[in-house]
């Protein structure tokens, strides 16, 4: 606790005083003391003025020297026991403030306001609707739908199957809002629609319609509430958490993510996903080392391996996946050359019947090789993104392929190199 103080807090004030009248009473003084301490005696003058507050060793010593029977250490021990609980209600404060920031984050999401947008939770509370009743079968119906369309999205990409995406949720929106649903199957229902909702507001996000996909995701995060599906509320949280992060708000990431993290029972697969949520957040915002030590912790949780208590939804969060966000986390810290290993492992390592994936992560890997003027694998890059490149509608990963090329002009590449780098532009220029 030693260091010097702008202002000088009256409870050391008052222990540097009584260090100096316990010393006016002896016949030692401020040089003997000084030597006794390993102090000079400027340094005692800057101590019994309370502008220094040395170690507890300090004042042992000078109880034993003036003879004050454990008096002055009884005093030191009381303003560090003060100073505890100031810090501590320190820390509290700001843990207050963040929640306070992260329900201002949060709370559009999470709380409809007064009017339409409250509509069919309103309709599905009173449940005196029309229509034939929703059943069994067309829930199983909408979990089946929910598949298709993650299928359509990983196969096509969001500059595609958003559209349909979009419109089947509007379907099964308007079915729970005009029907009546038998009896034990409303959770479920609203479960299933909050879920079509997410993968709607994922491949919009993909066809980079930003404000659209917060829209989806809103409404999917209020389904979600409305269902008591905490599983697929935490789902949400994290898809809301990773379009802030990759849009550059680093705040608003930070503290979606500490809401989530802050709910109980997180498995270390799905704690892990928040970490990284968290690093990337901290990189953003220049807290480098707070960034790295929760890569650590994500690394740690996530080598726990899959439990039984792991929610259907994390079955993606992989060893691949981990090495993507390192790859993207040390970009965000400015060091491109490291991120080159991380972004083909995760290139390499994504199954390549995960179309949209595997673009996304070949085009995240080009744009590390240009950066890192790897000529013969980001050739190799190339060849691979020009199969899926004008066919496949990942506006997502057909920008990030867009600034490759871009900085690849600005590099004396080989010839074999802008030649496809020309072929991949004139591929892009015929995407969906």
């Amino acid at each position: 606790m030693g260091g010097q103080l702008e202002g000088i807090p009256e409870p050391r004030r008052a222990l540097g005083l009584a260090l100096a009248k316990y010393r006016e009473r002896s016949s030692l003084n401020q040089t003997d003391l000084g030597r006794l301490t390993h102090y000079s005696r400027t340094t005692i003058s800057h101590i019994e003025a309370g502008r220094q507050f040395p170690e507890r060793e300090f004042w042992e010593i000078a109880d034993s020297a003036y003879g004050t029977h454990g008096a002055l250490v009884a005093q030191y021990d009381e303003v560090c026991e003060n100073e505890d609980h100031q810090r501590i209600g320190a820390i509290e404060t700001a843990r207050a403030e963040r929640r306070q920031r992260a329900r201002k984050y949060v709370a559009p999401y999470l709380w409809a306001p007064a009017g339409s947008d409250a509509r069919h939770l309103e309709l599905l509370r009173a449940r005196k609707l029309s229509g034939s009743p929703m059943d069994l079968e067309y829930v199983e119906g909408l979990h089946r739908d929910i598949k298709d369309y993650v299928r359509l999205d990983q196969q096509h990409g969001g500059g595609i199957s958003s559209k349909l995406i979009v419109q089947g949720f509007h379907q099964a929106l308007h079915r729970i809002e005009t029907s009546e649903i038998r009896r034990g199957l409303a959770s479920d229902a609203l479960s299933a629609v909050a879920e079509i909702a997410e993968v709607a507001g994922w491949s919009l996000y993909d066809a980079e319609h930003h404000g659209q996909a917060q829209d989806l995701n809103t409404q999917a995060l209020r389904l979600a509430r409305a269902a008591g599906n905490r599983s697929m509320e935490l789902f949400i949280l994290q898809n809301i958490s990773m379009h802030a992060g990759d849009l550059g708000r680093g705040r608003e990431c930070l503290d979606i993510v500490r809401y989530a993290l802050s709910m109980k029972g997180l498995s270390p697969r799905v704690e892990s996903l928040f970490r990284l949520r968290e690093a990337r957040a901290l990189a953003q915002l220049g807290a480098e080392a707070d960034a790295l030590r929760q890569l650590r912790r994500a690394k740690n949780l996530h080598s726990e391996g899959v439990r039984d208590d792991d929610p259907p939804w994390a079955w993606w969060v992989d060893d691949t996946e981990f090495a993507w966000h390192e790859g993207t986390l040390t970009v965000d810290l400015g060091s491109p050359t490291k991120a080159l290993d991380f972004f083909d492992v995760a290139a390499n390592g994504i199954p390549e019947r995960r179309t949209r994936t595997y673009y996304s992560y070949r085009a995240s890997a080009l744009l590390s090789h240009i950066t890192n003027r790897s000529w013969s694998n980001a050739e190799g890059s190339m060849v691979a993104l020009l199969r899926y490149a004008g066919y496949l509608g990942s506006r997502r990963a057909d920008t990030i392929i867009d600034q490759a090329l871009g900085r690849l002009d600005r590099t004396d590449a080989p010839d074999a190199v802008r030649d496809l780098a020309r072929a991949l532009r004139l591929a892009l220029s015929h995407a969906p």
